[in-house]
């Protein structure tokens, strides 16, 4: 259910998805806002789903929450 995605990536802050717009692929997104909390963009990440237990996937979501805040 896609309200139930947004309300969760609401929530936390971010937005996961684990191959299933393509197989294999995990998406992690952040959102970017500008000074009145409006989302303007995101800053996204892609990695081959197996490798995100090398890369950390808690450390990416934190380096990509990071960088939204300091794009504008």
């Amino acid at each position: 259910d896609i309200v139930a995605v947004v309300e969760l990536a609401h929530r936390d802050g971010y937005a996961i998805d684990d191959g299933n717009y393509i197989a294999g692929v995990t998406a992690l997104a952040v959102p970017v806002l500008n000074t009145s909390g409006q989302a303007i963009g995101a800053v996204t990440a892609l990695a081959l789903s197996g490798q995100l237990e090398h890369i950390g996937q808690r450390e990416l979501i934190a380096d990509l929450k990071h960088a939204g805040t300091h794009v504008i």
